[in-house]
């Protein structure tokens, strides 16, 4: 069996299988599932990879993940295209450095995955127009409303939970315009979820195709294994290297977990939540209890029930390697504004959720590691809790603006409860 199968409820594979732009299309499987490869075969030679340039390289693991398919000879134009800014690694002291993902159009590592979703639709050849639907606890919203702004027959729904996003980051979709509707929702980022995972069980009574682009969808995860192969070429693999990742939806953990499956010798994959701490607790003592959703500084992953956490669950029962290699742990909100505090001391600002990971990577770090920490947003995009939190203002680099975007008021979004019905009048 090969290609992309339906990981159901239970972490088993459903007796669904699709190709790569049919699983991308699809977005979610059948029972609520989520699609995966397969079998995901280890790279022959990952060494001669890490020498390559980030394009190149990045055009190389993609064609091997996604097989035989018809978006495969398109690859390099839409890879091209959608990682068109930097990835640099900074060293933080002598055992950390930082990954930093936020050079993008929205300012956040989301970036990656929703411009190569775009690429990848704008070549499959659909027939009809689309509807882009996704959730968002901060980043994703504004990375999909700039990655598919403008583009023909596409239309953007953005649902969000009412002030459970900074003013920095609804900037970048709420009110766009265009092409791009966002929908604000009583509740939290899990209520969103719901609402959006309905819509695409009713999705046979809309007019228009619904495509996921929340990570759900696993081009987007796809994309994401990418930037940890640039991470390991630019450090010396000689030491053991712990990747430490704020994790709220687990779809960055996962595509870590996917380039340890790839061949990547990572040594520990931490995932770092906050007070929202599903996961840690199940890894704790084995039991499933998600708890209400607690709202913190660290927005983006105030997430209960992550999707993604079975699909590495899955990954751990395919490759049994990979078993010790995925931790979690959980940093409070006071931990949190300390690293904010103790990092800008030594003048590198951080947005809290890379703190909160910097963090999470200190209080486990082993002799002998060394540590990466992945940053995923900009400071900029959080500026009033970063100057609250540290006393140092956020300085605005015009290059990083992206026209205007941040400076221009925020605009109010209607509160929904019923998205089928929007989706209905499309």
């Amino acid at each position: 069996m090969s290609g992309f199968i339906n990981i159901g409820r239970a972490n088993q594979p459903v007796s669904e299988q699709h190709n790569f732009s049919s699983a991308l299309l699809r977005g979610l499987g059948s029972g609520d599932g989520l699609y995966m490869p397969y079998a995901i075969q280890p790279l022959a030679d990952y060494a001669a990879l890490l020498e390559q340039p980030f394009i190149d390289r990045s055009v190389q693991l993609l064609k091997h993940l996604i097989g035989n398919d018809v978006l495969s000879g398109q690859l390099e134009q839409i890879v091209e295209q959608a990682f068109d800014f930097p990835v640099p690694v900074k060293q933080l002291d002598q055992r950390t450095s930082v990954l930093e993902l936020f050079h993008g159009p929205s300012l956040s590592f989301k970036d990656f995955g929703a411009r190569f979703l775009a690429g990848c639709l704008q070549h499959c050849g659909q027939d009809r127009s689309v509807t882009v639907v996704t959730a968002t606890s901060g980043d994703t919203g504004g990375a999909v409303a700039r990655a598919f702004f403008g583009k023909p027959d596409t239309q953007v729904v953005v649902v969000y939970p009412q002030n459970g996003v900074t003013e920095q980051q609804a900037r970048h979709f709420v009110g766009l315009g265009g092409n791009v509707i966002s929908l604000a929702v009583d509740g939290s980022f899990d209520d969103c979820q719901r609402m959006v995972k309905q819509a695409f069980a009713e999705q046979d009574t809309f007019r228009t195709k619904l495509i996921s682009a929340n990570s759900i969808n696993v081009a987007r995860l796809l994309a994401q294994v990418c930037y940890y192969f640039e991470l390991a070429a630019g450090l010396p693999l000689s030491v053991p290297l712990t990747v430490a990742i704020p994790s709220g939806n687990f779809g960055n953990a996962t595509a870590a977990m996917i380039a340890c499956a790839l061949g990547l010798p990572l040594h520990r994959v931490l995932a770092v939540t906050n007070e929202n701490d599903t996961v840690p607790r199940f890894l704790l003592n084995g039991d499933w209890q998600p708890h209400a959703v607690v709202r913190t500084i660290t927005n983006a992953i105030d997430i209960a029930a992550p999707n993604n956490f079975r699909r590495i669950r899955y990954l751990q029962q395919q490759h049994a390697h990979l078993q010790p290699v995925f931790q979690a742990i959980s940093i409070d909100q006071k931990t949190t504004r300390k690293a904010m505090r103790e990092l800008a001391a030594e003048g590198y600002l951080v947005d809290p959720h890379t703190a909160l990971a910097w963090a999470g990577v200190q209080q486990t770090l082993g002799d002998g590691e060394q540590a990466a920490v992945v940053a995923t947003a900009d400071p900029v995009k959080f500026s009033d809790e970063v100057e609250q939190i540290t006393g140092i203002a956020v300085e605005r680099d015009s290059t990083r603006e992206q026209k205007g975007v941040l400076d221009r008021q925020q605009p109010i979004a209607p509160v929904y409860q019923n998205l089928s019905r929007i989706l209905s009048q499309l």
